[in-house]
Order: structure tokens, then sequence, then C-alpha cells
């Protein structure tokens, strides 16, 4: 049995597959093939507004990473802590808590790193605090940034365009948390928390989430901003080892000329010809059926 397409129809088919031809070589690479791609960003179900794209040296999806994630930064010095009851407890698939301390300012800062795959079940510090036991008193989404360090960030540009409005502008946006244990109405532990979300981008579904987390005691309101500055010193030393910018692209058709010189001229020309060919024979198909 033979299928017999109408010129009509293959002028359809021409076009399309011309268009996704042109949407390819005009792409750059890395929106094609988005393996690493990350978003760090405040909301774990939804963008804020202020996320910022990167890509991932850390994998953190590997424990044996994650437990050599450095204990000496700069002047930051840490001790690492068995929390395999919490990593159960919260469904994690990779827990790291670590208590850090810069010989310039002599105050503990709590770090912890959480990945779950069950995204639907990871909760955000907003929801484990006070099940914990903790009050929330304050609570600041978006607008609290910080500083990455790293001179190769702060000169960097990204990896999209500024039209795109994904380019690095050299801070990174966090949520702050206040939050207290009490005993009979008398504040035992108070806490300047600090953190951002991790989360993978590269597919629909987020495959998983990675949450960051920063925290520092403070005795009063007067003490949040000292404590919060040194949460951001540590976010912004720690942030360079895990993650990198990338550098602007160029699209997959300058690519494949400028690495294949004529070769990947005549490529370019082969992909078009076949689909231009028929759609040339197939516009001469209707005309002359128009005219009879």
């Amino acid at each position: 049995m033979t299928v017999t397409v109408s010129p009509e129809y293959r002028i359809t088919i021409c076009m399309l597959v011309l268009t996704a031809i042109a949407v390819l070589l005009l792409s750059p690479p890395g929106l094609i093939f988005v393996e690493g791609i990350t978003l760090v960003d405040t909301e774990i179900q939804h963008s804020s507004g202020h996320e910022t794209f990167v890509t991932t040296k850390l994998d953190f999806a590997s424990g044996e990473e994650i437990r050599n994630f450095p204990e000496r930064i700069g002047n930051w010095s840490a001790k690492s802590y068995n929390k395999s009851s919490i990593e159960k407890s919260l469904g994690a698939d990779v827990l790291l808590s670590r208590t850090y301390w810069h010989e310039d300012y002599f105050k503990p800062i709590f770090f912890l790193i959480v990945q779950g795959k069950n995204t639907s079940a990871f909760h955000p510090p907003t929801v484990c605090y006070p099940a914990l036991g903790w009050t929330i008193e304050t609570e600041k989404a978006g607008g609290v940034e910080f500083n990455v360090t790293d001179v190769a960030w702060t000169e960097g540009s990204g990896w999209l365009s500024e039209r795109e409005g994904r380019i690095f502008h050299g801070s990174i946006s966090a949520k702050k948390l206040v939050v207290h244990k009490d005993r009979d109405g008398v504040i035992t532990d108070r806490r300047v928390v600090f953190y951002y979300f991790v989360k993978d981008e590269t597919r629909f579904v987020p495959t998983s989430i990675t949450l960051i987390r920063i925290s520092t005691p403070s005795a009063s309101n007067s003490t949040d901003e000292y404590a919060l500055e040194l949460c951001k010193k540590l976010a912004g030393d720690t942030f360079p080892l895990m993650f990198e910018l990338r550098p602007p692209e160029k699209m997959l058709g300058e690519t494949l000329v400028a690495e294949h010189g004529a070769m990947g001229c005549l490529a370019i020309a082969l992909l078009f010809f076949a689909p231009i060919g028929i759609l040339l024979l197939s516009f001469h198909s209707v005309r002359r059926r128009l005219w009879r």
C-alpha cells in the first residue's frame, strides 16, 4: 500500500523543519544541552523573581563529595557533626552539618546542606523550625542579598544576556528568618537564619532540591544585623566552591563555523538543503495543479 502525501502537507512539514533548524542554530548550546544548569532561588516550589542561573561545581547528590566539602576556607575552620538521625527524619538523601568559626569573629556559624529527591515532602525552614519547637519572629523573602567574594565571580557576567535578565551583578538573593526557643516564657535560644534553595531546572519537573542554610546565635534585635552579616560572609565565601558562572556562549551555528570552518558551513548548508529542496518541489506541484 502506497501512502501519498499531498504537496500542502509536505510544505507544512518542511516549514516546521526549517523553523526547528533555524532555532537550533541560533540558540547557544547551553540552552539545548542543559546538563548541570541549576537555579539558586529563595522559594522551593515557584520562582521568586530573584533567582540566578548557575552551573554546579559540587555534586550535591554525592554523599562523598558533600562530606569532602572544605573544612578550611580562608580564615574559616569547621567541625562536622553526625546528623544521621535528622537525615532519616527529614527523608534526606544527603546531609552535611557543620559549625564554622572565623578567626576574627569568635562566633559559631552553623552551616547545613540538605538534598532530597522527594520534592513534595521537602520542607523549607519556615515549616521545619516550628515543627522542631522554634517560634518564627520575623521572615523576610528576597531582598536579602550576599556578595560572592571570589574574583572570578565578581568579574563574571553570567551566561545569559542582559536582555534575558539572567546576567550576574555580583550578589545572590537569599531568605532571612529570626527564630527562637523559649521555656516558661523565657527565651533560651535565638538565631538568625539565612538560606536559599538549589533547584534542578534541567527538566520540566525538578528531580532534586537542595537547601543551603546558614545560621548563628543572636541575643537580641540589636545584634541581628551583625549576625546576619556573618551569615552573609560565610555564604559569600562558600558559594564559589559550589557553583560557577557560565560564560556568554555563541550560537550553535557560530560555534560550528568557528570550530570546523568550511566543513561547518557545509553541514549548515546540508541541514537546510533537503527541506528547502522539498519545499520548492512542493510549491511547484501546487502551482501546476492550480494552473490546470
